[in-house]
């Protein structure tokens, strides 16, 4: 979610939290940069992720680099299909690109900042609402709460999917119906867990929702000191970036993992590989097992 803040407030606010995380991992509060990537996409061809930074620049990677695309808006957001197609959330509406191709923008999508493609339906997510695309058509989907932001979408074991926008929300139809999934605490973020049941992410610690049972239970407290700002699970570990810092969750404990930076992006590859971006290193590192970490520097022209 993304949510801004009274002035005063917010620099408050996030000069305390910066203190905290830096007391509780030893690094230096850092300040947040135009050029930092915020973003990872994957595609088969590249070892190395799709880059999307804090500014709006989009990078592709070239086998030995990056490049900046010449998309003409702001991007907020990339997938890369297994067609090699990209689709690129932005300030203007939806581009996409068939592989070596000319980007193009599709007429029927408003300004969007996050997009995600499931079982051949196309979902995009901003200002002008959820918007789903299926072979070409698109159509708006009525919110359950139209007046909240809706930009997280997940899939669950039982092939339900879970809409945040507000609240929690299910859909076993790709959208077209909807299902409070009551809950205590309200959710900032979700993701599914490595079983697909669903975590939640709230103001005070991490909620897991059972998909057979249908029950709640309190999974894990919030990483020391730090405001999480993703998750991401790989097997049975959890992985929570907050405040520069990527937290790894095992054996009932948060840990900084062992590479040390100032992460700015956490993502998942084929749910078989966690990557994460440090932006002062320049470095993407990757695990496939949460043990060993491989790395390779980047350079954004």
């Amino acid at each position: 979610m993304r949510r801004s803040l009274i002035f005063t407030a917010g620099i408050a606010f996030t000069a305390l939290a910066l203190a905290l995380a830096a007391r509780s991992t030893g690094s230096p509060a850092f300040a947040p940069a135009h050029s930092d990537p915020v973003r990872l996409a994957f595609s088969s061809d590249f070892d190395l992720p799709y880059l999307v930074t804090r500014g709006g620049s989009f990078y592709s990677p070239t086998g030995s680099g990056h490049t900046r695309e010449a998309i003409e808006a702001q991007v907020h957001d990339v997938y890369v299909d297994a067609q090699r197609t990209i689709w690129a959330a932005t300030s203007a509406g939806l581009y996409t690109r068939a592989d070596a191709g000319e980007w193009t923008l599709t007429e029927d999508v408003p300004p969007i900042t996050a997009i995600d493609l499931m079982h051949g339906f196309t979902f995009t997510f901003g200002p002008g609402g959820l918007v789903r695309g299926h072979d070409g058509d698109w159509g708006r989907l009525a919110l359950p709460q139209p007046d909240q932001p809706a930009d997280q979408f997940v899939m669950l074991r039982s092939h339900d999917h879970v809409l945040l926008n507000g609240g929690l929300y299910l859909t076993p139809d790709m959208g077209l119906s909807w299902r409070l999934l009551e809950s205590d605490t309200p959710a900032r973020l979700i993701w599914p867990n490595g079983d697909g049941d669903l975590l939640a992410v709230t103001d005070a610690d991490i909620q897991l929702w059972n998909v057979g049972d249908g029950a709640w239970r309190t999974f894990a407290p919030l990483p020391p000191g730090a405001v999480v700002e993703a998750i991401r699970t790989l097997g049975d570990r959890v992985y929570a970036l907050a405040d520069g810092q990527v937290w790894e969750f095992a054996a009932g404990a948060w840990q900084p993992i062992e590479p040390r930076g100032r992460f700015t992006a956490i993502e998942t590859r084929r749910n078989r590989e966690l990557y994460v971006a440090d932006a002062q290193g320049r470095r993407i590192w990757w695990t496939g097992d949460g043990n060993t970490w491989e790395s390779a520097g980047f350079s954004l022209p």
